[in-house]
């Protein structure tokens, strides 16, 4: 880990320092990997940065929106170089960049062209705690939809969600927060939970992922 005074991000992003990781996303049915989480580590020399160092920085400094659209182009390149058929690729959006005045969402259509990816076979993950311009953010979501680019609702569970979210938003795709999956063999009020956020995601159609599951119990 860089300390985080020696991170000189304006370099980073003029350098285009980063390297795009991608998490698999497995079908527990299909026993199959079905799409991909796009991740983001910076290098500067030997040192790997962590990416919550990277967006803190790029914050501090008024470099988020330069920096979450590097980290965009980076995921969308190397995913076009790399896909596999029928697979997906979701990519996190800083939601906090989404405003009435501004086209956040061009840049991600213009790379997705720019890659000939196919657009539903793109993901735009909202964060649903860092959403306070609700509608802003259902604005961006309307228009990614009318470009065929889907949408996830992610974290959800963590802190103080809001369940009228789901029904504001209506995700294409859920993604229950870790610390709702985290032992939930061992949990019944998880398990009923978690069950009734499977039951209301399907009656809107969108499919669930649990995120974080690190061991057989919690996959079943």
């Amino acid at each position: 880990m860089a300390p985080q005074n020696l991170i000189d991000i304006r370099k980073i992003v003029d350098e285009k320092r980063i390297i795009p990781f991608f998490q698999p996303l497995v079908s527990v049915q299909k026993k199959k990997i079905v799409g991909f989480e796009a991740l983001v580590r910076g290098f500067v020399d030997d040192q790997i940065i962590q990416p919550y160092q990277l967006f803190s920085e790029a914050n501090k400094h008024n470099l988020l929106g330069e920096f979450n659209q590097l980290c965009i182009e980076k995921a969308l390149e190397t995913f076009s170089n790399h896909k596999k058929s029928k697979t997906f690729l979701t990519i996190n959006y800083e939601t906090t960049l989404i405003s009435e005045e501004s086209n956040n969402l061009q840049y991600i259509l213009d790379c997705i062209d720019k890659f000939n990816l196919d657009h539903c076979s793109i993901v735009i993950e909202i964060l649903e705690s860092k959403i306070s311009n609700t509608d802003a953010v259902l604005n961006f979501i309307n228009q990614a939809r009318k470009h065929g680019v889907l949408i996830a609702l992610d974290d959800f569970g963590k802190g103080h969600s809001n369940l009228d979210r789901i029904t504001l938003i209506k995700p294409d795709i859920l993604k229950l927060d870790r610390s709702l999956i985290q032992d939930i063999h061992q949990h019944y009020h998880k398990q009923q939970m978690v069950k009734s956020l499977i039951n209301l995601s399907h009656k809107f159609g969108a499919l669930v992922i649990a995120e974080g599951i690190e061991c057989i119990e919690e996959s079943i």
